[in-house]
């Protein structure tokens, strides 16, 4: 399912942040393994484009529980290697 709001998700990245002080980053436009089509052998599935960065973070937020966050962080603040 393609992202229709994609546009105002350019330029920026999504921090699942835990309580404990860990934090997962998903950033719209790298590489992922959650958004690419299905392949018909697992094996053989390759990463696209990420398109819902926010989706992934809120995923991961709620499946940690309570006192777990999103922040919105824009790329311009990320590491060169976390940049898409």
């Amino acid at each position: 399912m393609r992202n229709e709001f994609l546009h105002q998700e350019q330029g920026y990245a999504y921090a699942a942040v835990s309580p404990e002080g860990g934090r997962n980053i998903y950033v719209t436009g790298r590489p992922c393994m959650r958004c690419a089509p299905r392949a018909d052998d697992p094996n053989n599935t390759r990463p696209a484009p990420c398109e819902w960065a926010r989706a992934h973070a809120w995923n991961t937020v709620n499946n940690w529980g309570g006192g777990a966050y999103v922040q919105r962080i824009p790329i311009t603040e990320l590491p060169p290697e976390l940049r898409p």
